[in-house]
This record gives C-alpha cells, structure tokens and sequence, in this order.
C-alpha cells in the first residue's frame, strides 16, 4: 500500500511518494497527496514546495494501470472538477522535482 510522507527542512516542505517496489501512484495515493497538500499550503513557514520518491531514483512510474482504465469509466460518466494542482502557484510558492538527486 502506498504512502505520501510530508517533512519540513527549514522552510521547504518535502513531499513524497512511497509505493515500493514499482512506485506507482494509486487512488489512495492521491486522496493523501491532497491533504498533504492542504496542510502545506495553510503553512506561513513554508516557501518552497518540494516533490520526490522514498525510493531511491524513483518518483512515480505511472498511475496503477488497473486503478486508472477504472477511474476513466467512472469519470465518463461523471466527469470530475478537481483543480487540486491548480491551487500551487497561485500562493506564489516554488515547486520542483527532484529525482535521481537532481533538481529538475
């Protein structure tokens, strides 16, 4: 089962994807990316956002096939109004990756 794990260093707040062996992303997944999310843009302290993997030289490979040709049904029927993402940049806050040690 896969996690989202949040942790501050100074003012950068560090989130990231953990789903060993394969790191993909699930629905769960994302249900706790959003609240991470929603804690860390209600922080004042926190200036750069940052988004990486647990696992070494991974980040996430992709959404989990069989979760997402689900999600696509249902979403065909009811299409979602999901502007998470869209809340980041408006608070000025930087986001990067960084994979494989490198900042992207």
């Amino acid at each position: 089962m896969g996690k989202v794990h949040i942790r501050s260093d100074g003012t950068t707040a560090i989130i990231a994807f953990d789903n060993p062996p394969l790191g993909f992303l699930t629905g769960e997944m994302t249900g706790q990316f959003d609240a991470v999310l929603t804690e860390v843009l209600g922080r004042d302290d926190v200036r750069a956002l940052v988004l990486t993997g647990e696992t070494p030289g991974v980040m996430i490979r992709h959404f989990d096939l069989p979760e997402l040709s689900a999600m696509a049904e249902a979403m065909a029927i009811n299409p979602p109004k999901d502007e998470r993402i869209a809340r980041i940049n408006p608070l000025g806050i930087y986001v990067t990756n960084a994979s494989w040690g490198k900042v992207l």
